[in-house]
């Protein structure tokens, strides 16, 4: 019951905020119980007649809602005299008159709103560039920050700043040791509706002595965040004598930045590629709310020894190995993590440290990168005060969702209706045993289609019918120099390649975009490619997913099933609870029992994700 109150005042407080689509996902959510129906038809009624006003008469969308409003309405008669359903409410939440304050408010022409997003709602969509001045080896140069609607210039790489108009978006300067940023990195403004430019405050830097004896490509780079979310940048290779470098540069993707009413991660760490993208030289800044000095974040350069692929299959190798017993693959995991742990930004051990002496204010961790290998739950934190060191991975004590950086930023809420799910029917050697009850448990949960034969056809039409979960049960295959693959019906494949090749599929995620749970061996790794990761987690993301969940490596079927099905379990209970807790849950069963599969499955999104 108190569950259910407090959907109502949430999807009561969306709907008077503004916020029509939140409110109508929890209001259609509670109407899922007889009881619960109740509660909120007289909410559910009016917003869909709200909503249908604002609609092209005939419109897909239109007849949806038309469809539904008539269901509801057909269900309502069904269930009472009229007067004395609308007049029932909840304990301590006052049931919504058909007249009532919100209704009239919406109905109000001084506060005109629609469906579909207004202008304030439109993201503004403006192109990042860095201006570098001669540069003095012994004097300080000026850095140029500045927006504007044209296009990226010859020597400058990044994603385009989208933003929501009237939120505060912060750029901050970083640079590799080549050079020093003199006083404030930061900068911040607030762009309004229309604008279609903005020159920020110009930056002092200066070369560092002996910078041409300091291994790695000079470079600067301005990072934009809103709301604590990674929403662009602009990258420039920088000649020790003020020559610039030219890159080269294709079009690519914004990223855009959703305002969002939950809370906002413990720690978030943001890797940039060096613009040379050599797989050693990265950028890392850390933000966090809990500590002053990374609030408004902290940045260094990451350089690595060798490519972050060579040096993580190296950590991998042993606790991944089929004759590691399991009393060893413990001890081997925590060793790794160890390991990892010790190779990962000087800034971030610095920052995890601060917090994890403030006791209960590390459990979320958010990790958007560049890089495409470094399994950050694996991590086991070393080298701390007094050289303390920790028993157990970051993803066993904390919340980690990851995210790829190029990619529209993660939301926190999720809605889980119907599926889609492709589970291939193999045979010989390559059967799995579990693959059938494993469909039929998720259809069953979450009605739709399994895919039926799993062919590339059938699987690519199937993807198209904007489902809220695609969910595969499979054979999957990492093979690092030609991407990623999983093996379908009739010896067909589905690649990470092909994946992003399907005609209409990216419009299909942006109308419904789902959660993708890939229950396949080795497909949530990420694979370098010339302009960041790629690899299935990458490419459903791309394409629009809210959230990808993948094993980093080989996983048992039995093992597979048992998460799969333990993961539907919770988030059909729709507790509330973040999603990465789950997982969470699961991953410290490897270091319990010695059997890796549990410690396999990342979970990219936002750590904070929950189902409503």
């Amino acid at each position: 019951m108190q569950d259910t109150l407090d959907q109502i005042k949430n999807g009561r407080e969306y709907l008077k905020s503004g916020n029509v689509a939140h409110a109508l996902a929890i209001f259609e959510n509670v109407a899922e119980s007889d009881k619960g129906f109740l509660f909120v038809f007289n909410d559910l009624e009016r917003l869909y007649r709200q909503i249908l006003q604002t609609l092209p008469p005939g419109s897909d969308r239109a007849k949806e809602l038309s469809e539904k409003l008539s269901k509801i309405t057909a269900r309502h008669e069904k269930q009472g005299p009229i007067e004395q359903r609308r007049s029932r409410g909840l304990p301590g939440l006052p049931g919504t008159k058909i007249d009532g304050s919100i209704f009239a408010d919406l109905s109000d022409n001084s506060k005109k709103w629609s469906w579909e997003p207004t202008s304030a709602d439109v993201p503004l969509t403006l192109t990042p560039h860095l201006d570098v001045s001669s540069i003095d080896t012994s004097e300080t140069f000026a850095v140029l920050v500045y927006l504007d609607k044209g296009g990226f210039h010859e020597d400058e790489e990044g994603e385009k700043v989208v933003v929501s108009p009237g939120t505060e978006l912060q750029v901050q300067l970083v640079t590799t040791a080549h050079f020093e940023v003199i006083g404030n990195p930061h900068r911040k403004c607030v762009l309004n509706l229309g604008q279609e430019a903005y020159r920020f405050e110009k930056f002092g830097v200066r070369r560092v002595p002996l910078a041409s004896s300091i291994e790695g490509d000079p470079a600067i780079s301005a990072l934009f965040t809103s709301d604590g979310r990674a929403c662009g940048n602009v990258k420039r290779r920088i000649d020790l004598n003020a020559i610039v470098i030219p890159n080269s540069t294709e079009d690519q993707d914004p990223i855009e930045v959703i305002p969002e009413t939950g809370g906002t991660p413990d720690l978030t760490i943001i890797i940039m590629n060096n613009p040379i993208n050599d797989g050693r030289q990265f950028h890392c800044i850390v933000t966090s709310p809990h500590l002053p000095d990374y609030r408004e974040g902290k940045d260094e350069p990451w350089n690595l020894s060798d490519r972050s692929e060579a040096i993580v299959s190296g950590f991998m190798q042993r606790f991944t190995d089929d004759n590691t017993p399991p009393s060893q693959l413990v001890a081997e995991l925590i060793g790794a993590g160890k390991l990892l742990f010790e190779a990962s930004p000087s800034i971030f051990q610095k920052a995890y440290w601060e917090l994890a002496g403030q006791d209960g204010s590390l459990k979320s961790i958010a990790v958007v990168s560049e890089e495409a290998f470094v399994p950050w739950e694996l991590m086991v934190p070393t080298g701390g005060p007094e050289g303390m060191e920790r028993e157990s991975a970051l993803g066993v004590d904390c919340t980690v969702g990851r995210w790829i950086y190029k990619s529209k930023a993660p939301r926190q809420t999720i809605r889980l209706t119907n599926s889609t799910i492709v589970a291939p029917s193999y045979s010989g050697s390559e059967t799995l045993a579990q693959s059938g009850p494993e469909a039929n448990a998720v259809n069953l949960a979450f009605p739709g289609k399994v895919v039926r034969p799993a062919t590339f056809d059938e699987v690519a039409s199937e993807l198209k019918q904007s489902r809220s979960l695609v969910h595969f049960v499979c054979h999957g295959k990492d093979e690092t120099a030609n991407g990623q693959l999983l093996l379908l019906d009739g010896g067909q494949q589905l690649t990470d390649t092909g994946l992003r090749g399907i005609l209409g599929l990216k419009e299909a995620f942006a109308k419904r975009a789902p959660v993708v749970f890939l229950n396949a061996c080795e497909v949530g790794r990420g694979n370098p490619a010339l302009v960041g990761p790629r690899g299935f987690a990458a490419q459903f993301i791309k394409l629009g997913a809210l959230a990808v969940i993948a094993p980093l490596w080989s996983v048992e079927d039995s093992i597979a099933h048992e998460i799969a099905l333990e993961f539907y379990l919770k988030a059909k209970a729709k507790s509330g609870r973040p999603l990465g807790e789950i997982f969470q849950e699961i991953r410290k069963r490897a270091y319990q029992n010695g059997r890796d599969s549990y410690a396999a499955y990342c979970f990219f999104g936002d750590p904070l994700a929950r189902i409503v």
